[in-house]
C-alpha cells in the first residue's frame, strides 16, 4: 500500500521554489511506494500541473510564518488573524482528505505554517524544506517570534538546499537534525541543449533569469552595465526574463532610459522554456540580493554558460570564483562591469569557465539525483 505525502507548497510554477516542487510531486508519482496530495494556498500553474498527471491536489488559505507587502496593518492583521486561518483551513480540507491516512507533511517553504499546525495536532511526521532566507532577513516581516527555533521545534526533519541556509539554522537554534540536500534540474532536460558554442564575435551576449523585484538585484545589473567602457558597450545585448509581481519593471525601465542603455537592453515576459533558449547566450548574470540555492545558476552552468554572481550569497557553494565563473561582492557595481568588461575581452577562458561550470553541474545538480536523497529522507521517517 502506497504511502501517503501531504505536499505543502506556497510557490507557483514561475519561481524556482515551485518547480523544484512539481519535479519531486512528478518524481513521487512515479515512484511505487508513496502517493502524493498537494495543497496550495490559492489556484496557480502548479495545480494545473497537478491535474495534467492526476495527482490529487486542493488550494485552501492557511496561515503563513511571515509577511510581505502587507504594510504594518496588514501585518497585525496577519498576526492576529493566523490561529483562525489555519483552524479554517483544517476544517476545510478535512472534508476533502483523510488526514488520520497521512504517512508524512512535507513543507515546501520556510514561509509555510500550516504544515507545523498539522504537526503540532496530528502528530504526524513533518519535514520542512528551507529554500531561502527572505523569511529571516527582514525582508519579510516575522509573524512569529524566533522563526528558526519554530521551525526545529515543529519539524521532524529540516531540509536546507545550501550548507550557508544549514549553517544559519544551526546557529540559531543548535538543531541537530537539519541536512542540506542541493535542490537541481533534470538531466533529460540537459541533454537536449547541449553546450554553448564558443563566441570569438565581437557581440557579448548576457542573459538574467528571474522575477522583477528589487530583492533580485536587476537594478544593481543595470546600473553596472552603464559603468561599461564604452567599447563594450558598444558590443553587448542583455535579455532579462521574469514575471512582474511586484511591479518593478517600471522602474528598470526607467533606470534603462536614464542610463542610456535602453537600446542594447531587452526586458521579457516570465517564460516557462527559458532554459531552452540560455545556449543562445555567454554569460548568466545572477544579481539576486539573497539566494538560499538559486536554481537559476544551475541552469546557467547545465548550459554552459560563464555565470557572473553574487558571491555573498549561496551561489558561492555553485560557483568556484576564476574557474567555473565570476563571483563579485553585494551591490559592487563597479567589480560587477569588471566582471563583464573581462568576460568581453577573454572569450577563451570565459568559454572555458562555463565548460567547466558544466561539468561540475552534470556531476552535482541533476535533480534526479538529489530527488533520491529525498526519498530516503521519506524512507527512513516512514518506515
Amino acid at each position: 500500500m502506497r504511502k501517503k505525502i501531504l505536499y505543502i507548497v506556497e510557490a507557483d510554477l514561475t519561481s524556482g521554489s515551485g518547480k523544484c516542487a512539481i519535479e519531486l510531486i512528478q518524481e513521487l508519482k512515479k515512484n511505487s511506494k508513496f502517493e502524493p496530495i498537494v495543497i496550495t494556498p490559492s489556484h496557480s500553474s502548479l495545480n494545473k500541473e497537478c491535474d495534467s498527471i492526476s495527482v490529487e491536489n486542493y488550494a485552501v488559505h492557511y496561515a503563513r510564518t511571515c509577511s510581505f507587502g502587507m504594510g504594518i496593518i496588514g501585518w497585525i492583521i496577519a498576526i492576529l488573524c493566523r490561529p483562525f486561518l489555519n483552524f479554517y483551513a483544517y476544517k476545510k480540507m478535512a472534508k476533502k482528505i483523510d488526514f488520520k491516512s497521512l504517512n508524512l507533511i512535507h513543507s515546501n517553504s520556510s514561509t509555510i505554517d500550516f504544515g507545523a499546525y498539522l504537526y503540532k495536532k496530528l502528530h504526524i511526521p513533518h519535514i520542512w524544506h528551507i529554500r531561502d532566507f527572505l523569511a529571516f532577513n527582514q525582508l519579510q516581516k516575522p509573524i512569529i517570534i524566533n522563526l528558526p527555533k519554530y521551525i526545529a521545534q515543529n519539524s521532524s526533519q529540516i531540509i536546507t538546499v545550501s550548507n550557508q541556509l544549514n549553517a544559519f539554522l544551526k546557529s540559531k537554534t543548535k538543531c541537530g537534525k537539519i541536512k542540506t540536500i542541493y535542490d537541481g534540474v533534470y538531466r533529460s532536460s540537459i541533454d537536449k541543449i547541449g553546450a554553448t558554442q564558443f563566441n570569438d564575435s565581437k557581440e557579448l551576449r548576457l542573459v538574467c533569469v528571474g522575477n522583477y523585484s528589487r530583492i533580485k538585484g536587476q537594478d544593481v545589473l543595470l546600473e553596472a552595465i552603464a559603468l561599461l567602457p564604452a567599447q563594450v558597450k558598444k558590443s553587448i545585448f542583455i535579455d532579462f526574463y521574469g514575471a512582474n509581481a511586484d511591479g518593478f519593471l517600471q522602474e528598470l525601465k526607467a533606470i534603462a532610459c536614464k542610463k542610456s542603455i535602453n537600446h542594447i537592453v531587452s526586458f521579457k515576459d516570465f517564460c516557462c522554456n527559458v532554459f531552452k533558449t540560455l545556449p543562445n547566450y555567454d554569460i548568466g548574470v545572477q544579481p539576486s540580493h539573497t539566494e538560499g540555492f538559486s536554481r537559476v545558476t544551475v541552469e546557467y552552468m547545465l548550459s554552459g554558460l560563464c555565470v557572473i554572481g553574487n558571491g555573498d550569497t549561496a551561489i558561492q557553494e555553485l560557483i568556484e570564483n576564476g574557474k567555473t565563473g565570476l563571483l563579485y561582492k553585494d551591490f559592487d557595481i563597479q567589480s560587477l562591469a569588471d566582471k563583464i568588461s573581462y568576460c568581453f575581452y577573454n572569450r577563451i577562458e570565459m568559454s572555458q569557465m562555463g565548460q567547466s561550470a558544466q561539468s561540475i553541474a552534470l556531476e552535482k545538480y541533476c535533480i534526479e539525483k538529489n530527488i533520491r536523497y529525498i526519498v530516503d529522507e521519506y524512507n527512513r521517517i516512514v518506515l
